[in-house]
This record gives C-alpha cells, sequence and structure tokens, in this order.
C-alpha cells in the first residue's frame, strides 16, 4: 500500500503536501518540489512564508482555521512561482493525524492558472460591454426569448419616462400604443423564432405620460453557445422630431 502511495504521489500533476501543527513541511511530491524549484531537502521544515514570501501570508490563517474547525477547506490560491510568474492553484485542505496521532495538515493544488486567467478576461470583457451598455446615449433593452425586458440602459429609461424597476419585467409589447400591441407580440414571437428577418422598421412607442414617439428599431439576436436565439438586444432611436418638423 504504502508503495502505491509513494508511486500514486510521485506521478500525480497534482501538487501535494503535509505539514504540521506549526505550518512546517513534513511532506512534498515531485509536482510540488518542481513548481517550487528546489529539492526535497531545501523544502522539508520551511513553512509556507520562507518558500513563497507574503503572497501566501493567507495560508497559515486557512491552516488554523482546518486544525481548528477539523473541516476540508477548498479555495482558489494566487502564488508567485519560482520563475517570478502568479500562478493560480485551486487549493484543497483537509485533516490528517501521524502515526503518533498528532494533528496534520494535508494539502493537494491544482494549477488552474489558464482558466482563472480566462475567467478574468471574460469578467474584464462583461464589464466593459456593461459600461458602453450603461452608458450609451441610445436607448437600448434587451430580452428573452419569451420577449420579457431583462435590462434597459440610462437612455432606454429617459425615453420610456420610466424608472429602470418599471421597466424590466414587462412584455416589450407593453411600450407601444394599445392598438399595435399584437402585431408588436406577433413580430416580437417571430423575431425570436427566426422566422421574421431582424431590419430596422419604424414603429410607434409610447410613453409612461402617454406621448407617442416614433422611433427606429434596430434588433440583434442573443445566442446561445449552441447557436439558439436566446433573446434580443434592442436599440431605439428617436425619429419624434424629425417626424414633428415635416409636420
Amino acid at each position: 500500500a504504502e508503495l502505491r502511495f509513494e508511486a500514486f504521489m510521485a506521478n500525480t500533476p497534482a501538487a501535494a503536501l503535509i505539514k504540521d501543527d506549526s505550518g512546517r513541511i513534513v511532506y512534498a511530491n515531485n509536482a510540488m518540489l518542481k513548481f517550487c524549484g528546489r529539492q526535497m531537502p531545501e523544502v522539508l521544515g520551511k513553512t509556507d512564508h520562507e518558500l513563497w514570501g507574503p503572497s501566501s501570508d493567507t495560508v497559515r490563517t486557512q491552516d488554523r482555521e482546518l486544525l481548528r474547525s477539523g473541516r476540508p477547506l477548498q479555495y482558489v490560491l494566487p502564488l508567485t512561482c519560482c520563475d517570478g510568474a502568479q500562478h493560480h492553484f485551486l487549493v484543497l485542505k483537509f485533516p490528517l493525524a501521524g502515526e503518533a496521532g498528532e494533528p496534520l495538515v494535508g494539502v493537494t493544488a491544482i494549477d488552474i492558472t489558464e482558466q482563472q486567467t480566462a475567467a478574468e478576461l471574460v469578467a474584464r470583457s462583461e464589464e466593459r460591454y456593461r459600461l458602453l451598455f450603461e452608458d450609451a446615449p441610445v436607448a437600448m433593452h434587451e430580452i428573452d426569448r419569451n420577449g420579457i425586458i431583462t435590462r434597459v440602459n440610462r437612455a432606454g429609461c429617459l425615453l420610456a419616462g420610466y424608472s429602470r424597476e418599471e421597466i424590466v419585467g414587462r412584455h416589450a409589447s407593453e411600450f407601444v400604443p394599445p392598438v399595435e400591441r399584437e402585431q408588436s407580440r406577433t413580430a416580437v414571437r417571430a423575431k425570436l423564432s427566426g422566422a421574421q428577418p431582424l431590419a430596422p422598421v419604424e414603429r410607434s412607442y409610447q410613453r409612461k405620460d402617454g406621448r407617442v414617439l416614433r422611433v427606429e428599431v434596430h434588433d440583434t439576436a442573443i445566442y446561445t453557445p449552441n447557436g439558439a436565439i436566446q433573446g434580443m438586444r434592442t436599440c431605439l432611436v428617436d425619429l419624434t422630431e424629425r417626424y414633428e418638423a415635416r409636420q
């Protein structure tokens, strides 16, 4: 059993180590040694701070919490590698008992730097889009596949004369004059099903105060990862002044 354990630890790509209750390392596998760029004698007896410096200062707090509660912990830990590059590890810690019953901390860690970097890029992209959407000078809103408005920007609220809370959750057709609502619902269903092309169109738009505007509608489909339409993003260009000037 011990030989199987050693073979497993020697070949697993996950970094693994065992620490005593003072935080000093009593075991490290090959993946751990490779990551920190050291040999076993340079690692045994060392603390996380001695190996990684200040970037590991929260590790000891996690160890104490584990020893106190006896419950496993899982979290993402950023660490600076021996080459100076920062890595992110998915860490699982669990309590162990030594041969004499002494409390130990078992640790396994998987390098998720690529996944973490990708997630951060997505988060930054989403934040940029959120700011562009919110601050756009043109009225914009998004609907789900049922035609329900899920988000609206500041310009959209100003155009409608409603607050954001009064718009989100309502069907897009509720913002046209009553006599046109059934036609609007039919058009929304056709667009979401892909039966009607998403071409610019003019229509009436009714504000909260009852005033009817003339707007140009520009729809863009929102797709699921498998290519199905899951909603639409709509821009509304107010043409009212132009129409009134002609009259």
